[in-house]
């Protein structure tokens, strides 16, 4: 527990950060007045402490981190064997809590990327002819805090029920050896079991969700007649085998050798290590894709003759929604691993007790 109330006063303070460091930012124009105005997302949705432009969605999850950090240091109490288990039972709530929290704070940081702020502007420079232009935020360094702060509160519920499931364990051999005539009843590692079958089957609904993404784009830049610039999981579309970078290929590998290995997990000692690491590690690079968009400089001809040049920006797309699904599969097939591993190591230790007795 001590491990998880670490973690919830860490994102606390991440959160606390992110109130001056922007989650989405528009790029600061450095040029000649007049100068387009700048739009600033925080923690709260606004600029810096201007609560007159919070959103509630990014308020209520800035109260939900700060509940739950302070919860966490009230869960400390263990209750006596002769009264009710409400701080066990509490614990687990927070710890089902903290996963919640962690699973709606980044699916709102996705919607918040996926609908960058737009502002149109105008005014009139010194010479008294009009500017006018469109000005898009991008996400920010506060982008990576706010997935680092998920990433905490996943950790965290994911320690609070592995430390209730382990005390819980504690607790029923303490009360089985008490009982010297008992029987013990030896049962095999039972493969047919739910979380077995969770942990064999999550990592082909990553795989599901690649093939998708083969047709659901991850960016889009949507029609501009000629030029347009469009990301999928296998490359630009239309599909050119010249795209099969191993920036392309390497998630492909990864989700499907985690797919291909599930089937025989118990074979390997430490399968769930691969799965957790490949979703995180899928996760992080999503997370530097939307950093860092897409894009394309292209040349067009004018009726005059002339050219000009642009760049071609790819926005995100629901693919990337696939792609959280995806990784969240990995990690949670992970998880059920460990489960099912640690349900092993506690059969056989029950097996060796009551050989010896």
């Amino acid at each position: 527990m001590r491990i998880a109330q670490a973690l919830s006063l860490f994102t606390l303070v991440l959160w606390i950060a992110m109130l001056w460091v922007p989650v989405l930012a528009s790029p600061e124009d450095t040029s000649e007045p007049p100068r387009p105005p700048r739009i600033i997302v925080t923690a709260l949705g606004g600029p810096a402490f201007d609560f007159a432009e919070a959103q509630v969605s990014t308020v209520l999850v800035a109260l939900g981190v700060l509940t739950c950090t302070a919860a966490s240091f009230l869960l400390t109490v263990r209750s006596r064997a002769d009264s009710h288990p409400w701080p066990e039972v509490a614990a687990r709530v927070w710890s089902v809590g903290a996963l919640v929290l962690g699973v709606t704070a980044f699916l709102v940081l996705v919607t918040m990327v996926t609908n960058l702020p737009t502002l149109m502007w105008d005014a009139v420079d010194d010479r008294g002819l009009p500017v006018f232009g469109v000005v898009i935020a991008q996400p920010a360094m506060g982008a990576g805090l706010w997935s680092l702060g998920c990433l905490c509160l996943l950790t965290a519920g994911l320690c609070g029920l592995l430390g209730d499931h382990r005390r819980r364990r504690a607790d029923h051999r303490q009360e089985t050896a008490s009982d010297r005539g008992a029987k013990f009843r030896i049962t095999d590692w039972p493969r047919g079991n739910r979380t077995y079958r969770w942990a064999q089957r999550l990592p082909w609904v990553a795989v599901a969700a690649w093939v998708l993404m083969i047709w659901v784009p991850l960016f889009d830049s949507g029609d501009h007649g000629a030029h347009s610039l469009t990301i999928t999981s296998i490359g630009r579309a239309p599909f050119d085998p010249s795209d099969l970078t191993p920036a392309v290929v390497l998630p492909w590998a990864v989700v499907l050798a985690c797919a291909v290995t599930a089937k025989r997990f118990d074979a390997f000692a430490y399968w769930p290590v691969l799965p957790m690491s490949a979703g995180v590690g899928l996760l992080i690079v999503e997370s530097m894709l939307v950093l860092d968009l897409p894009r394309e400089r292209v040349e067009s001809t004018l009726a005059e003759g002339g050219t000009i040049s642009a760049y071609i920006v790819a926005d995100p797309a629901a693919g990337l929604h696939l792609w959280t699904i995806g990784c969240w599969a990995l990690i949670t097939a992970s998880v059920c691993g460990f489960l099912c591993v640690r349900r092993r190591k506690d059969r056989r230790g029950s097996q060796l007790t009551g050989t010896e007795r």
